[in-house]
């Protein structure tokens, strides 16, 4: 039987490719930098029990105890909670919440409605 001599090259092509492999699993793992707390699941009828509701609706009106509002008269308030249409760009809320933390609100509740998995 004869052997065949097999090139030192296809072991340079192997060693690269799993170099390359780890490198890019290493870019793409993307770890924070402080430990963050899952978000705790409330009903929103608690909260607003607790904290005044911001109630943004599709059209960009906001509303707080059933009358429309604007942003020069927000509630002041420690916490707050801010309720919008699932399909609400960020684009539409942040405006908000720079107001909010601009009077001094330190915490902002983003209610959203559990997904219906039901399919």
């Amino acid at each position: 039987m004869k052997h065949k001599n097999i090139s030192s090259s296809a072991m340079t092509d192997v060693a690269f490719l799993l170099l390359f492999f780890f490198l890019i699993l290493a870019v793409t793992t993307k770890t924070t930098p402080v430990k963050i707390e899952q978000a705790q699941s409330q009903d929103y009828q608690m909260l607003e029990k607790d904290y005044p509701i911001l109630y943004l609706a599709k059209d960009g009106t906001l509303y707080y105890q059933n009358k429309t509002i604007d942003l020069a008269n927000l509630p002041q308030a420690d916490e707050l909670s801010i309720m919008a249409d699932a399909n609400t760009e960020f684009k539409d809320i942040k405006p908000i919440i720079d107001a909010l933390q601009g009077q001094g609100t330190n915490k902002i509740h983003c209610l959203v409605k559990e997904a219906d998995h039901a399919r």
